[in-house]
């Protein structure tokens, strides 16, 4: 390896053994790398069916600024788009300035949001105090309650002793 020159300009000369040199010049024309900034996803994680926002800030020099997965061309400077993917998806920004071109990526996660496949009680009709049954099954939930009391997050039933007509929310969420 040569060392890097402080000019564009390498010389190479060589001399055979009836001492005739020859020498030849060439220049390397160095072009900096596209100079890029934050590539970000906000929020960076979404349910299925929510909307994210891809920001895109490169410095003055770029030419080009795509965004793949159907995104496309970005313009310079600060830039912004929303997407909704319905899978966990890669972005890949590739920046270029004619000569040369830097990638980067950022991910969006996507969650399948929460679903309430079975939510009944047994009996529906008691008398005051009696004994009903809530039983539920939840599919893609981290959390779940009933008006406010914790509960498992996938299934179970619980026993309640309403005293008046009552109806029961079940709620499930996910992170």
């Amino acid at each position: 390896a040569l060392p890097i020159s402080p000019t564009p300009t390498y010389t190479l000369t060589t001399t055979n053994t009836c001492g005739t040199s020859i020498s030849a010049t060439v220049t390397v024309n160095v072009t900096p790398a596209p100079v890029l900034g934050a590539f970000t996803a906000t929020p960076s994680t979404i349910c299925k069916g929510d909307t994210t926002t891809l920001s895109s800030t490169v410095e003055p020099g770029a030419t080009s600024i795509i965004i793949d997965h159907g995104v496309g061309a970005v313009g310079g400077g600060t830039s912004t788009v929303v997407v909704s993917p319905q899978v966990t998806t890669t972005y890949t920004r590739t920046v270029s300035n004619g000569a040369c071109q830097v990638p980067d990526t950022v991910t969006v996660t996507v969650l399948d949001k929460p679903v309430i496949t079975l939510f009944t009680a047994s009996p529906t009709s008691v008398l005051a105090g009696g004994n009903v049954t809530l039983s539920w099954a939840i599919a893609n939930a981290d959390s779940a309650k009933i008006d406010g009391t914790v509960v498992d997050a996938v299934s179970g039933a619980t026993t309640v002793n309403p005293t008046e007509d009552t109806t029961y929310t079940l709620t499930a969420t996910n992170s």
